[in-house]
């Protein structure tokens, strides 16, 4: 409904009426693409959709799986309908294991994608759930961000919990995002965009 619409209301057998701004919840998310992964891609593009409607998206990837064992997710943007491959994403990634109480970390710069996981185990019972935000991509005044939190198996069997983060190092708009290993293909995973207002 529009916010001057009007929602009529029984109060004990007396109708009544309020406007659909008075009621209506804020800060929500807008679903506004679901990829569906069921069998081995070696890339997921989001390029619909990410545009200047919103300051802020966001990503969730449920039920993550890879082909090979102990390979790296990746992400990239896309900039006018194109994919940046130059070397211009910094990130910096932060993970804590199961198996032991440190918190280990890892970064780069200057280069050609951004780190989402960390040697990501291929065993599908144990898949990743993963969201990303992305912060006013369409801005040609800043860079872009994202920023990720995580939950996945690690190489050897490991719970692993992780918070990334990426950007590039560039003031064009980014208009999608693309999403792959180190090495071999994604197997499974359900990627949804969202806008939030």
């Amino acid at each position: 409904p529009d916010n001057t619409d009007e929602i009529l209301i029984s109060d004990a057998g007396t109708l009544k009426r309020i406007d659909y701004s008075h009621i209506k919840g804020g800060g929500q998310k807008t679903l506004l693409s679901t990829t569906t992964v069921s069998s081995a891609v070696a890339e997921v593009d989001i390029t619909s959709n990410i545009d200047s409607t919103y300051a802020r998206y966001e990503i969730t990837v449920d039920n993550f799986s890879c082909a090979n064992h102990a390979v790296h997710l990746y992400a990239q943007f896309f900039q006018g309908g194109s994919v940046d491959t130059g070397s211009s994403y910094d990130w910096t990634y932060n993970y804590s294991q199961s198996s032991n109480s440190d918190i280990s970390h890892a970064r780069n710069e200057g280069d050609s994608v951004m780190k989402v996981l960390d040697e990501v185990r291929e065993v599908v019972a144990e898949p990743a759930y993963i969201r990303i935000t992305m912060y006013n991509p369409s801005s040609t005044a800043h860079y872009t961000y994202i920023d990720t939190i995580g939950v996945y198996s690690r190489d050897g069997g490991n719970l692993n919990v992780i918070r990334s983060g990426g950007r590039i190092e560039e003031t064009a708009a980014v208009d999608g995002i693309r999403f792959k290993m180190s090495s071999g293909n994604i197997d499974s995973g359900v990627f949804k965009l969202y806008g939030i207002t």
